[in-house]
């Protein structure tokens, strides 16, 4: 089996889209760790903190839904059996999911980069 795969191990528990949704949607990088793909749960749950910290909170209002939907895709792809790659992101809509993960990665470090000179900028004008 490919070590890049996380699958349902027989003999597991379906793992419920609803509650990994509500965990990445709590703390990005939870659903995705429920799920079984640790590396990219704990780069997310990073950058979320770092994000957060750094921004002021304005990163969590992009990053949580679009992980908690990340999670429920994750989840409902391993419910029906099919295995997913560690780094996949959102299995469910083929445009996004053409793209590498590390492009979306880069993509996400971008984006709370800019939002903290955002948050620095607006901060140093008042």
């Amino acid at each position: 089996m490919n070590p890049e795969l996380a699958s349902q191990p027989a003999g597991h528990r379906a793992k419920s889209p609803a509650v990994a949704a509500l965990l990445s949607l709590m703390l990005p990088g939870l659903g995705q760790i429920h799920c079984r793909q640790d590396n990219k749960g704990v780069f997310l749950l990073g950058m979320a903190l770092l994000g957060h910290w750094s921004t002021g909170g304005l990163s969590s209002l992009f990053l949580c839904p679009a992980m908690a939907a990340d999670a429920f895709m994750i989840a409902r792809k391993l419910n029906s059996g099919t295995p997913a790659a560690r780094w996949e992101f959102f299995p469910a809509i083929k445009r996004l999911n053409a793209i590498p993960p590390r492009i979306i990665l880069i993509t996400i470090v971008l984006a709370i980069a800019a939002l903290t000179v955002l948050h620095i900028v607006r901060f140093a004008s008042d």
